[in-house]
């Protein structure tokens, strides 16, 4: 039988080990994180005052989020195979692909601020499309562009009426290993593709399961938009600091009491 508890565990080991964090406790120690390397400039830490962009604080402590779905044990019982347990699995896979979600669209968003220097506007919703493409997984073309439309018509589909219902589609997790026929399915790898075809009536097949990918696929996916981002931001110092001074705050000193 093939539990929750396994791949759990090893998507968490993978997470903190790729993003640097360290779990402490009820949080995680982010000092040596990639959030806090970059609100230190790429430097150590001035031990009296600390310059705050206030970008890399939210997204530190929000993606913190992300330990905590990964650190609850509840579910690791449950089994793969097991019909009950599969649409328990699935909500409780909801809240992770919400986590996601939200994630990768911070990445893009800090991406498209840091090449235009400055908010986007109107007339710069194509810039978010660039973005996303930077941060797509090596050797998979519309890595991001995937990910977001299964999200939105897999978790968050309620009222497109894509599915019919989604009771009625067969649930299958990659992290169970067992085969499947690809016909029919909606995978994270050709979402896009398989959507736009179904509403565009080019193909009279209606999608009959939901595959639902490898944790660790997802966690290599935001291991490689923090790599974006740093590579972006190390590349040009110049861009990098005035990016930083979009979100300027008031200096951090190391002890509030002193003045």
């Amino acid at each position: 039988m093939i539990t929750f508890g396994p791949v759990r565990s090893a998507a968490l080991d993978m997470w903190l080990h790729a993003t640097y964090r360290v779990r402490d406790s009820t949080s995680d120690n982010i000092s040596g994180a990639y959030e806090c390397r970059w609100q230190n400039g790429f430097q150590d830490a001035d031990s009296e005052r600390i310059e705050h962009y206030s970008v890399f604080c939210s997204m530190g402590e929000w993606n913190t989020n992300l330990t905590d779905w990964l650190m609850d044990d509840r579910f690791d019982h449950l089994s793969f195979e097991s019909d009950d347990d599969k649409d328990l699995l699935f909500r409780h896979h909801t809240i992770f692909f919400l986590l996601i979600s939200e994630m990768l669209t911070d990445f893009q968003d800090v991406l498209t601020v840091y090449r235009l220097g400055r908010f986007p506007v109107r007339g710069d919703r194509d810039q978010n499309d660039i973005s996303r493409r930077m941060l797509d997984f090596p050797g998979l073309e519309g890595t991001i562009q995937n990910i977001f439309d299964y999200i939105n018509n897999v978790f968050k589909h309620k009222t497109k009426n894509f599915h019919t219902c989604n009771h009625h589609l067969y649930i299958y997790f990659e992290d169970a290993g067992l085969s499947y026929e690809s016909a029919g399915s909606i995978t994270i790898h050709d979402a896009t593709r398989i959507i736009r075809d179904f509403r565009e009536g080019r193909t009279s097949e209606t999608p009959n399961k939901v595959v639902i990918p490898n944790i660790t696929f997802i966690i290599a996916v935001l291991a490689n938009s923090y790599q974006v981002l740093d590579r972006e931001f190390q590349a040009n110092p110049e861009q990098f600091a005035a990016f930083c001074q979009i979100y300027q705050g008031e200096n951090l000193r190391a002890d509030p009491s002193q003045p």
